[in-house]
């Protein structure tokens, strides 16, 4: 992004509809993640930009560097890349 943060988007196909399932966000200097899953588990419609973290704060997960759980590794490893 033009802020310096990496997003990761899962995307699955559904007949012809191509829709974001799950998103993984690293900030700029990688100490902050957040996860989601956009529109309450319906998906997002693919655009240039990424759903927007819920206003809803049980609707994502929020994670320091440190504290990552790691079935988040390897996605966190990916989005370094």
């Amino acid at each position: 992004m033009e802020n310096g943060e990496v997003v990761l988007e899962t995307m699955r196909t559904k007949g012809t509809k191509r829709r974001i399932v799950d998103v993984f966000r690293v900030s700029n200097d990688g100490s902050r993640i957040i996860t989601y899953t956009p529109n309450s588990r319906h998906g997002s419609p693919i655009s240039d930009h990424p759903p927007p973290i819920p206003r809803d704060k049980n609707a994502y997960q929020e994670y320091e560097f440190d504290q990552l759980p790691s079935e988040y590794w390897k996605k966190y490893q990916y989005a370094h890349k």
